[in-house]
């Protein structure tokens, strides 16, 4: 069985069973008990996964392929699913609803470090792979690794500063264990999404010190491209490009991004469908290996991903799609300028916001959060608590 099939399909066939027992329990409790949780929805919020399931739907009837497109709508809808429910099932919940988000992060980085201290591999493998392809947890690959962990790092850094006792400790083991897994796993674009979360939360958090703020920043991100393996990679990899030469990792990740980009070349407003990538893919890479030449040969895989959410949607959904995306976005990092009070609550939502907003942005750029179980449900939990006690704020 692939490698993809055996970490991600189980989660996803979780995810969705997720979302079809929380809708039945909402029919159940409409019919049975007469009350619809539906009905307390208030706000302007709610128009963004309606807007999302909406869009799909459009894109969904001018796909290519309705049977890989399916599938994709399905993930779209489930995810707003869940985000409506987990907006609801928190509003009155207090900060420790993260030990739900943390614990098993924290599991899953003692996995990571078991492993690359060669203490215990939960797994066996068929075919030979280098070592780092080896640092998976029970989450995925190294890239899904990373594309977990930062998010996760951002919300345990911000609750560690704005919380006390039991869950300030569990922030900050869990923050370790994050950054920790981040740096195992090596994944440079979530180390980078990483890094820039975490200055953001210093600006938004020393506003008035901003200067101080960033020369620590500057500091800590010195020592970490010379103490950790991901500052390792970096390096190795700009020794490559000033030989001249490309690194395969950055070679495969244009290959895609170009195959995407001339998807989106021919279907601008409506894309090739959700889930389109993969099946459009050769016809189009044939048209890249015409255009660069020089890149021919140096990447030979099935790409069943862009490894860039941004040129993904784009290429599947158009440019309405990708401007709700960058909507939802801007929406949730304002939130981190708005007024807020004096609560724990209130003080974390304003600080995670923007960071997260950040960090789910840069992710984009050469990985594919959204097109990941583990990461997908990591960002909307996220999402949902800053969404949720922001209405508390505002109806306060």
């Amino acid at each position: 069985m692939p490698a993809g099939d055996t970490f991600r399909t189980p989660k996803e066939a979780v995810v969705r069973t997720a979302a079809i027992l929380l809708a039945a329990v909402a029919a159940l409790t409409a019919i049975w008990f007469g009350k619809q949780p539906w009905m307390t929805i208030r706000g302007r919020w709610i128009w963004f996964p309606v807007a999302a399931v909406a869009w799909t739907l459009v894109t969904f009837a001018f796909a290519r392929n309705y049977v890989t497109s399916a599938h994709s709508l399905l993930d779209v809808v489930v995810g707003a699913t869940i985000f409506v429910f987990m907006v609801l099932a928190v509003r009155r919940r207090s900060l420790a609803v993260f030990a739900a988000l943390f614990v098993p992060a924290i599991l899953n980085a003692i996995v990571l470090l078991l492993q690359e201290l060669h203490l215990w591999e939960p797994f066996r493998y068929t075919v030979q792979l280098v070592e780092r392809l080896r640092r998976t947890g029970y989450i995925g690959n190294p890239d899904d690794v990373g594309m977990y962990f930062a998010p996760v790092a951002i919300a345990a850094v911000a609750i560690l500063i704005v919380s006390k006792g039991w869950l300030r400790v569990l922030a900050t083991l869990t923050a370790v264990a994050a950054i920790t897994a981040i740096s195992i796993s090596q994944t440079l674009t979530a180390f980078g999404a990483l890094a820039a979360g975490l200055a953001t939360i210093a600006l938004v958090a020393l506003r008035r010190r901003a200067p101080i703020a960033i020369i620590v920043l500057i500091l800590g991100a010195g020592a970490a491209l010379l103490m950790t393996p991901a500052g390792l990679r970096i390096r190795e990899m700009g020794l490559e490009l000033r030989r001249g030469h490309v690194p395969p990792t950055l070679a495969g990740r244009a290959l895609a991004s170009l195959t995407a980009a001339e998807m989106f070349r021919d279907a601008p407003v409506f894309g090739v469908g959700p889930g389109g990538f993969a099946w459009d893919y050769f016809p189009y890479r044939l048209r890249v290996d015409r255009k660069w030449p020089e890149l021919r040969g140096l990447a030979q895989e099935n790409f069943g991903e862009a490894h860039n959410d941004h040129i993904q949607l784009l290429a599947e959904t158009g440019v309405p799609g990708y401007l709700l995306y960058l909507a939802v976005l801007v929406v949730l990092g304002a939130i981190s300028f708005r007024d807020a009070g004096d609560d724990e609550r209130s003080r974390f939502t304003r600080l995670v916001a923007l960071p997260t907003a950040v960090t789910i942005f840069i992710l984009g750029i050469a990985l594919f959060p959204l097109h990941v179980a583990v990461a997908r449900i990591a960002l909307l939990f996220i999402a949902a608590t800053v969404t949720a006690w922001r209405l508390d704020v505002d109806r306060a």
